[in-house]
């Protein structure tokens, strides 16, 4: 099974997914430790789910929150982390090719910082963070083999927040903001 990092855009009246009650309420429906936090004036729920397919493991996270009043799924935001050698096979560069783009940047324009530290042995970036980067500084579409599966799940969530008669796009797929997020506590 893989591991599918992926955020869950809620909405809801009056819903403040930082409260102590929907921290509680979270946890008493959640079997996992989501995260939970605003990007981009978005509330959001970030969950690290094992499934098969992110098909499976976004059902698991849509049944949890559906067993809570007052708050309904309008999107999804792909959440994962990449190494140097994922971006390294993404961009189609050796590795060598990759810690120098990362070291120099492009034009004069700095890559993305690391989410983890110099001093981790394994520095990760924000996925949608770096190919933004690739996009807008080298001109290139990095490789996601996860994207397909992302646009599905985007597509499904419009059209049910469609027939909920919700008319607010679905899909922030493109903003690369970091998100700012809470641990829920017990869940």
């Amino acid at each position: 099974m893989k591991t599918w990092e992926f955020s869950l855009i809620v909405d809801g009246p009056k819903l403040d997914i930082e409260s102590d009650e929907m921290l509680d309420a979270l946890a008493s429906v959640c079997d996992d430790q989501p995260l939970v936090g605003r990007t981009d004036g978005l509330q959001e729920v970030t969950f690290a789910r094992q499934a098969t397919t992110l098909e499976d493991a976004v059902a698991t996270a849509l049944a949890d929150l559906g067993a809570l009043a007052g708050l309904t799924v309008t999107g999804i935001r792909d959440e994962s982390f990449i190494s140097a050698t994922d971006i390294a096979n993404r961009s189609q560069r050796s590795l060598d090719e990759t810690l120098h783009l990362i070291a120099r940047g492009q034009d004069g324009v700095a890559f993305p910082s690391p989410v983890s530290s110099h001093s981790h042995p394994a520095r990760l970036w924000y996925a949608p963070e770096v190919s933004r980067w690739f996009a807008e500084h080298v001109g290139e579409q990095l490789h996601d083999p996860n994207a397909e599966s992302f646009a599905a799940m985007s597509r499904r969530l419009a059209a049910l927040s469609n027939t909920a008669g919700r008319t607010e796009p679905s899909f922030t797929g493109d903003s690369y903001a970091r998100p700012s997020l809470t641990r829920t506590q017990g869940c």
